[in-house]
């Protein structure tokens, strides 16, 4: 399925540099989460904490509307 005004892009919350991702979009949707390994507390924290912690402070400094 086609959505137009959609760009579907591959990034790692914890590593990528997001801000030139986000700059011009109407909204991010940020679906990064894991709960496996769970045995990982490290791998955990880097994606689930850390990385939604870049992917807030990108979508302010690109000054995106919506998050």
């Amino acid at each position: 399925m086609a959505f137009p005004k959609t760009t579907w892009t591959h990034a790692d919350v914890a590593s990528s540099d997001l801000v030139p991702l986000f700059r011009s979009c109407d909204a991010v949707v940020h679906l990064a989460w894991r709960i496996q390994p769970s045995r990982n507390l490290e791998v955990l924290e880097r994606v689930n904490v850390t990385g939604s912690r870049r992917v807030f402070e990108a979508v302010e400094e690109a000054e995106v509307p919506a998050l």
